[in-house]
This record gives structure tokens, C-alpha cells and sequence, in this order.
């Protein structure tokens, strides 16, 4: 597991705070082990950037290494890879989308790539991010043939509705019963879904995807869906649960057999 706090590089509890691995043998139990060599990357490498945050990794076939994408700063998503077989030495590969390729945004941050060839595209990856526009917050998708060299899409993919607060973010990427969908999460404090098509030219607003728990261990939030399965088939759903700078990451058992029978997910099993 990768993850960050969305905090700057100044130290914590003498921690430098940045990407961090943990790792574990099984998926439910709660049983991770923080990597003892983290931050396994730090922001403080970059100058002018005060915090490295949201990663999210790929294994790219091509290359037979991970992948890792996370921003840093609100404007800049960056990628790096695996350079050893450990899934904990990265070398930064460069800018893979910001606010300079494309108009109206302050953020480019949030972005979750996918081993996803969009049918009526030559694109071999995908990905959704968040940006910001005046302070209304989108999904917007761009695409790429190396995982490298990214070009952002003029319109987005989903816009926030009025139950929605404003903002949309942390999207993720999944097929369900046939249908193309990203669930995400939403300034009221749950997460949605939306069916997006096949050919992402979609934007079927579809409801309530999962509603915060009003106490523990929500406490009125929950955000950043991803979907997991493990050996056996089973799927997992981790997530950000609780206020967003003092957060924790939580894990949901799907249980619905109509539900785990229905979902497909895109190279993440």
C-alpha cells in the first residue's frame, strides 16, 4: 500500500513526512507493516514543493516495472518508477499533467491511471484527476501511449451537482453489471457514482455510491474509493475515512454476492 498525509515536508514526531509503503499478507485483517525505510519519496527533493501527496501505482507490463503517479504541489501530477524489485526504490520520471496543459485550473491533483485502452482511442493508459476551477472542483480524464507523456482532455468528465457541495474528487475507475462507472467522493461527505461509458463520453449521475457513518469511524466523511480483490475473488474497498487532514484509511468487506459477481475491475486484482 501506498499512501501520504496531505501535509508539507516539515518533519512530524521527528518523521519526514512524504510517500510511505506499508505492506501486508492479507487485505482484511488489518495486518500492515509500515516499510522501514520510509518516506520513500520525499518532497523535499523537489525545490519549491511543500508536500508529495495521493499515490497511486500501476504495474505497466511494457516496462515490467510500477509505476507511481502523486501530485505535488495542488498543480503538478508527477510520475516515477520501480527501479528495483523491492516496490520501494522509485526514480522520478518527470511532469505527467498540470495546469499548463489545459485552461481554467489552479489543481491538477488526485490521479488515478489505468491499464485502459479507450475503444475509439489509441490510447494504452488512462487517467482521472481533479481539477479546480474558481473553487468548483471536476473529474477530468487524459490519456497517454507510455504512461509518460499525457495529454488532458478540453472537457471534464464529471461535474459536481448540486448534492454533490461544490467539488468532486478521488476517482476511481470500474465496471459494473456491463456498465463503465468512476465512484468518488463529494464535498457532502459520501461517495457517488456515475456511469462514464465505454468510451468515457458519458455522464450518468447514478446516486449515493457509499454513505459516511455520522460517528466512528467516518465521523461524516468518507472519501477516495478503491476497489481491491484479493487471492480468493473477494472484493475489498479501501478508502480515506474522517476530516480530511487528520484522516485514516479504512477497509469495507463487499459482501453482496449479486454485487461481487457484477464487478469488474481494471488491473487491479
Amino acid at each position: 500500500m501506498y499512501c501520504a498525509p496531505h501535509g508539507t515536508s516539515e518533519t512530524k514526531d521527528g518523521e519526514t513526512i512524504g510517500v510511505a509503503l506499508f505492506y501486508s499478507d492479507t487485505l482484511g485483517d488489518g495486518s500492515w507493516s509500515e516499510y522501514a525505510g520510509n518516506p520513500i519519496i520525499d518532497p523535499s527533493d523537489f525545490s519549491g514543493v511543500s508536500h508529495i501527496s495521493s499515490p497511486h501505482a500501476i504495474y505497466a507490463d511494457e516496462y515490467g516495472k510500477v509505476l507511481l503517479y502523486a501530485h505535488g504541489n495542488n498543480d503538478t501530477t508527477r510520475w516515477w518508477y520501480c527501479s528495483g524489485d523491492d516496490g520501494a526504490t522509485f526514480d522520478y520520471g518527470g511532469v505527467a499533467v498540470d495546469t499548463s496543459m489545459y485552461s481554467g485550473s489552479s489543481e491538477t491533483s488526485y490521479a488515478r491511471v489505468y491499464n485502459y485502452s479507450i475503444p475509439d482511442r489509441s490510447n494504452s493508459y488512462t487517467m482521472f484527476f481533479m481539477d479546480n476551477q474558481s473553487g468548483n472542483r471536476h473529474i477530468r480524464l487524459a490519456t497517454s501511449d507510455d504512461g509518460k507523456n499525457w495529454t488532458v482532455d478540453p472537457n471534464e468528465v464529471v461535474t459536481p451537482q448540486p448534492e454533490h457541495e461544490g467539488n468532486v474528487s478521488g476517482p476511481f475507475f470500474f465496471r459494473y453489471a456491463g456498465s463503465y462507472c468512476l465512484a468518488f467522493h463529494a464535498s457532502d461527505g459520501n461517495q457517488w457514482v456515475a456511469e462514464v461509458g465505454e468510451n468515457i463520453d458519458k455522464e450518468n449521475h447514478l446516486g449515493t455510491f457509499n454513505q459516511a457513518t455520522s460517528g466512528e469511524p467516518d465521523n461524516g466523511r468518507c472519501s477516495s474509493p478503491f476497489l481491491i480483490r484479493d487471492e480468493s475473488g473477494q472484493p475489498w474497498m479501501y478508502y480515506e475515512s474522517d476530516d480530511r487532514l487528520d484522516a485514516a484509511i479504512g477497509v469495507e468487506k463487499l459482501t453482496d454476492s449479486d454485487d461481487a459477481a457484477n464487478l469488474s475491475l481494471f488491473d487491479l486484482s
